[in-house]
């Protein structure tokens, strides 16, 4: 996780499973919210815009084995924004 505490821009990278195929699916959401929203990426990296500041998240990844295999998700993860740098604040 790589956070800009200028932008609360977070990028987040992993690694899969070599024998996964086509897109993998990340759900993410504000930790103690139920609605989820959904990327999905062809590569293993997605960056994170609009978050707000000093908050945990909750995100999980999912990968398919074949094209007819529905996205088999990984455990639930966590991350947490920084608090916003009042000092070199971008408006």
């Amino acid at each position: 996780v790589v956070a800009d505490p200028r932008t609360n821009k977070t990028t987040l990278s992993w690694v899969t499973d070599p024998s996964t195929i086509g897109t993998t699916k990340m759900d993410y959401r504000k930790k103690g919210t139920s609605k989820w929203a959904t990327l999905e990426t062809s590569t293993h990296q997605v960056t994170l815009t609009g978050l707000d500041w000093n908050t945990t998240y909750e995100y999980e990844l999912g990968n398919r084995c074949n094209t007819a295999d529905d996205f088999a998700y990984g455990s639930l993860q966590t991350f947490k924004t920084l608090p916003q740098d009042t000092n070199n604040c971008v408006p």
